[in-house]
């Protein structure tokens, strides 16, 4: 089942956000033995995967209609951070 799900969450999507191009990354991880770190664990986990040579491929960050205030700044600062000035950050139009 959980393999199921997993697959339909990362294949799956509404056709109303069919103009967006994007990548969809998945990775796997064992709970016993980690072997990719997890990172914020206590706040709000997940893994960070380096992909150095996204980086120029990055057009756009669109944050979701409903995201909190502040978002979009904490996205760009984000990119920032992370050397990756050039991407505009923009907000969802609500449908």
């Amino acid at each position: 089942m959980y393999t199921e799900l997993l697959w339909n969450c990362v294949t799956t999507k509404d056709s109303k956000w069919s103009h967006q191009h994007e990548m969809r990354l998945l990775v796997m991880n064992s709970l016993k033995r980690p072997r990719i770190p997890i990172v914020n664990a206590e706040v709000r986990p997940r893994v960070e995967i380096v992909q150095s040579r996204l980086k120029q491929c990055i057009v756009e960050v669109m944050v979701g209609p409903k995201a909190e205030t502040g978002a979009l700044e904490r996205v760009r600062n984000n990119l920032a951070a992370r050397r990756i000035p050039g991407a505009p950050v923009t907000k969802a139009k609500p449908r």
